[in-house]
């Protein structure tokens, strides 16, 4: 796959497969909601005292009182969510899909095509498969990177999304990043090891969340903050959850569809943005 310059956009042709779900020893995951260990309340209990007084009577005393023993409680505790836009600064990336970012994303093949027209990506299967498009030119590292999906057509396993720091290392052996959501409301993560869908990695595997708007006519905000192996997630400016990884440190930046379902899956993508992230 050789590199093309601005206003050719080059897509690496990948054979549809299914992902292999083994999640890395390296990684570390947290999905919003979840909570901590419950604590437990001790009380002191007091004892009555003891010993009556030296008289030719002794009145017995009344038998002390039992004291209830106290079950413990879970206490709730939701993890902080991560603000998206921590250490946000400045505009790095801007593109509107009318060409005056200086790439086109065209593509097309027996199994999906890409391409920028009136001020959107529009991403359509031709048949059951995957693909992925990549602007080569351009890298970044610590940036939050937002785009707008907009589902026109897909069954519930069909799946679309945004392919981030992906790299040639070694040459022509493509690797990356994968967010995606699919068509019944769920989300997950992926790391893409060369050419084939049998190196991919589950890093996080579907959850669902009602912030994922479902089916065909949704339309969700995809959000990704990255800062060195820091990953935070967010659907609709919503927090879905983090990972931490450190495979991919930087690279190339895209798009992302696979029909699972009848070969006609179709997709819009719309004001992709990516801003610096400095402490």
């Amino acid at each position: 796959m050789k590199k093309q310059i601005p206003f050719i956009a080059i897509v690496v042709v990948l054979v549809a497969c299914g992902f292999v779900n083994e999640p890395p020893t390296r990684t570390v995951a947290t999905v919003a909601g979840s909570e901590a260990p419950s604590t437990r309340t001790v009380i002191d209990t007091v004892m009555p005292p003891t010993g009556v007084p030296l008289t030719s009577t002794v009145t017995p005393s009344p038998a002390p009182s039992a004291t209830p023993t106290l079950t413990p409680t879970n206490t709730p505790f939701v993890t902080p969510t991560p603000d998206p836009n921590l250490n946000v600064k400045d505009e790095v990336y801007n593109d509107q899909f009318n060409g005056k970012s200086g790439w086109l994303w065209t593509f097309k093949d027996d199994v999906a095509e890409f391409g920028a027209v009136d001020g959107e990506l529009r991403a359509k299967a031709n048949n059951r498969g995957w693909r992925y498009s990549l602007r080569f030119d351009k890298t970044f590292t610590d940036v939050q990177m937002r785009v707008i999906a907009k589902v026109n057509q897909c069954g519930d396993t069909d799946e679309y999304g945004l392919a981030f720091r992906g790299n040639e290392k070694p040459k022509d052996q493509y690797n990356m990043y994968i967010f995606k959501l699919n068509c019944t409301g769920a989300a997950r993560v992926e790391m893409l090891e060369g050419t084939s869908s049998r190196n991919s990695t589950t890093l996080i595997n579907w959850q669902a969340n009602a912030a994922i708007q479902k089916g065909a006519n949704a339309q969700n905000t995809m959000t990704i903050w990255m800062n060195k192996d820091q990953f935070n997630f967010y659907v609709n400016d919503k927090y879905i959850f983090s990972l931490q990884n450190a495979a991919y440190p930087e690279g190339y930046f895209g798009f992302y569809i696979n029909d699972r379902s009848t070969g006609s899956a179709s997709f819009t993508f719309t004001n992709l943005v990516l801003k610096a992230i400095k402490p």
